[in-house]
């Protein structure tokens, strides 16, 4: 059966050295890993070493005596005024506060874990809200299972040497080295306030590793550890004496007006392991456990000189938080005491390094280097020096090194299209401080892949390792960019023949294609199209239907409105001599909603017969006749039709073009001609010039006056220019400037 143990190290130190190794010697203050133990509580300042004010140092706070910003504090401050008014008030209050960086960041080249203040109650009397709510009774002791304390929810009075104010604790690493042969020392910080400054003060900074929970209505501790090891995490060892489990760990120190007299350190394990087991990496106190079948042990370094510890009280008056403290040396009993300095000897702070004396889990194989297993710390304090005497306050417990992680979830990609060439790829949850590095199997990073997120070009899979720290244990996820490469499906054809010896004459480039284009993918069926054309002599146009006087070939650029790809077709329009027939023109008249149309051909060679095609919208064309000859007229032909149809009449602008047919079943169309239907409550209108170059004069009568807006359109009805213009009853002539910027072709004036 598998045995726990526990065991408790006690550090030594002696006044002949700057690590002293007698127990009751005084310890000396100290920068372990750049943090301030000198009893003082803020950076740039220090009551015991010379020089401790440079802007590189760490302590639990930032602001100097001055109120300047110097060095840097672990503490966070934020939201702590309203606590400072309640304090400088005399009221009993009591609020906790974690550290100014995110846990486990690096912050000038050292790595902090986590860091904790906790403001306590003070218990003057044992009732009228000058009571201390969190305190134990006296048959409450160490090496007990938590689950068995008994404590005051109604409140206590306790002695003020016993009487927590403030509580701190950090702990750091000198570095950010991580490995089981030369990791970064491993620092943790503690500091306590009490009420008063004289006699022996003897504190205990416990911590867990469950997540133990303290119930203020009842007064009872739960979840402190398994009842089959006492209520605590017990620690365990190999056979060959290597930490194989971490468990719940007690660091004890007492302060006096001589200084930090006393620094100990114990840890839970069974009576077996305490009596059987020799620990590799320290020793176990003879005759210093704590306990029945499991207990607290006191544990010392292998070497005399081979653990390292500071310690420091506050030998004058120093400054307390910026929210003030409770000192009966310095605060009347008027406010509660309130003042806004520590007085000599009412704070007390030590440092360990956990390293030097064995406990580091980076030290361990198999255990996890990076994290420490503790989940919440709790301060208390004891009557006297005897580890198992009567227990008083407490304050706690608080969240403290519980651990965070840098989950390697992967936020959903963005897709690749062909206008999105690249996409970021990054963590659902980004943790400062942490590590991450990218790789894909199939895919393509274009930044660097050892950053929190990173830019990828090519579809393929991909994936995340992130760690809290770089050498910690890692979290993996994957995930997959898609791209959407699919393109539209592009036509080109041409509607009319150019006539080149008719300055007017022109021909209509015809694009597509809109529904083959609409089809089924992965992403969703089209979003929408859009055209550009591109010719001889740089011809460009935007539109899907374009007219042109020019010969050559014309290119289609026809895009994908969803992701951004393409098609092209290619259409040519040949010179009017290689044409089999020849237009002299083609026109219409409207008479009374019926319209009629004219064409003249010049010449006809190889023809067969007319379909006349009639369209509301210049897009969708239906045959409505039938023509097969016309009567002689010079060279060619003269040709005419009276479309009569009834759906004319609800209607305001129609289309007509010609299809030509050829013996052989070749075709080619006209140009389309746009007809507007005149109505009786038409206003009657004049263009002029017609065609026109560049200005244009649109002369009407109007009835009253008024607002008039002037279109132009072209032959999909789209407008081209819109200009409004002030009108007078009666007769009105309104020029459009301008109007050489618009490509050649057939347009609608529309008066509005």
């Amino acid at each position: 059966m598998k045995q726990n143990f526990t065991f408790v190290l006690i550090v030594l130190l002696s006044t002949a050295s700057t690590l002293p190794n007698t127990i009751f010697a005084q310890f000396n203050p100290g920068l372990p890993a750049a943090f301030g133990i000198d009893g003082d509580a803020y950076s740039g300042q220090s009551q015991t070493i010379p020089g401790n004010s440079s802007q590189g140092s760490f302590d639990w706070f930032k602001k100097n005596a001055a109120g300047v910003n110097a060095g840097i504090g672990v503490i966070d401050t934020s939201g702590t005024l309203p606590y400072a008014a309640q304090i400088a008030a005399g009221q009993n209050v009591t609020f906790s506060r974690g550290m100014a960086f995110n846990r486990y960041s690096s912050q000038n080249g050292y790595l902090l874990l986590d860091a904790r203040y906790a403001r306590d109650y003070f218990g003057f009397s044992s009732t009228g809200g000058q009571n201390d709510l969190t305190a134990f009774t006296q048959g409450s002791k160490n090496g007990d299972n938590p689950t068995s304390w008994t404590t005051t929810p109604g409140g206590a009075n306790l002695p003020d040497k016993a009487d927590i104010i403030d509580t701190y604790i950090h702990m750091r690493r000198n570095g950010t080295v991580i490995n089981n042969t030369n990791p970064s020392a491993l620092i943790l910080a503690m500091g306590v306030s009490t009420i008063g400054n004289t006699g022996n003060r003897y504190v205990d900074f416990e911590l867990f590793r469950t997540r133990v929970n303290y119930n203020p209505t009842s007064g009872i501790f739960s979840n402190s550890g398994p009842a089959a090891t006492g209520g605590h995490s017990a620690w365990e060892f190999n056979p060959n004496g290597t930490i194989k489990e971490i468990g719940d760990m007690s660091v004890s120190y007492s302060y006096s007006t001589a200084g930090i007299v006393e620094i100990s350190i114990y840890i839970w394990v069974s009576q077996y392991n305490y009596n059987n087991t020799a620990p590799a990496k320290f020793n176990f106190v003879p005759n210093n456990f704590h306990g029945s079948t499991y207990g607290y042990a006191k544990i010392t370094a292998l070497t005399p000189v081979g653990f390292q510890s500071w310690g420091s009280a506050s030998t004058a008056n120093t400054n307390a938080p910026s929210w003030g403290t409770t000192s009966k040396a310095l605060g009347g009993s008027g406010n509660n005491y309130y003042s806004t300095n520590y007085a000599a000897y009412d704070f007390g702070e030590v440092a360990i390094d956990l390293t030097s004396l064995g406990i580091d889990p980076a030290l361990s194989v198999g255990m996890d280097p990076c994290t420490p297993p503790f989940t919440r710390v709790m301060a208390k304090t004891r009557s006297s020096s005897t580890f198992e005497s009567a227990l008083q306050d407490f304050t706690g417990p608080y969240e403290f090194l519980d651990a965070p992680h840098a989950p390697a979830q992967i936020a959903n990609p963005g897709v690749l299209t062909c206008n999105v060439t690249t996409t970021t790829l990054s963590p659902t949850t980004i943790v400062s401080g942490a590590v991450y590095q990218w790789t894909t199997t199939t895919g393509n990073i274009v930044s660097n892949p050892n950053a929190t997120s990173i830019t990828v070009d090519k579809a393929g899979r991909y994936f995340l390792t992130g760690a809290i720290v770089a050498g910690c244990p890692t979290n993996t996820d994957s995930t997959t960019v898609l791209a959407d490469y699919y393109k539209p499906v592009a036509s080109a054809s041409i509607s009319g023949i150019l006539d080149p010896s008719n300055l007017l004459s022109y021909v209509t480039l015809i694009g597509g294609n809109a529904a083959a284009s609409n089809y089924t993918t992965p992403f969703g069926n089209s979003y929408g199209l859009t055209w550009k054309w591109t010719g001889p002599n740089g011809f460009t146009a935007n539109a899907k239907n374009a007219s042109t006087s020019i010969a050559g070939d014309y290119t289609l650029e026809l895009t994908e409105t969803r992701n951004g790809c393409k098609d092209y077709a290619v259409t040519n329009i040949a010179p009017a001599a290689l044409l089999p027939l020849k237009y002299i023109s083609f026109d219409a008249v409207v008479i009374n909603k019926s319209v009629g149309l004219k064409w003249t051909t010049a010449q006809e060679i190889n023809h067969s017969h007319f379909e006349v095609e009639r369209s509301f919208d210049n897009n969708s064309y239906g045959v409505i006749s039938l023509v097969l000859d016309g009567t002689v007229s010079g060279a060619g032909k003269r040709y005419v039709y009276q479309d009569n149809a009834p759906e004319l009449q609800q209607k305001t602008i129609v289309y007509y073009r010609l299809k030509q047919f050829d013996i052989d079943g070749k075709f080619t169309y006209s140009k389309v001609i746009a007809v507007k239907l005149s109505t009786a409550a038409d206003i009657v209108m004049q263009v002029s010039p017609n065609p026109f170059a560049e200005d244009l004069y649109v002369r009407f009568t109007a009835a009253e006056k008024g607002t008039a807006e002037i279109r132009i359109l072209n032959t999909t009805g789209q407008i081209i220019i819109s200009m409004l213009a002030l009108i007078n009853k009666g007769y009105n002539n309104i020029q459009l400037f301008g109007l050489n910027k618009l490509i050649t072709g057939l347009y609608v004036a529309q008066l509005v």
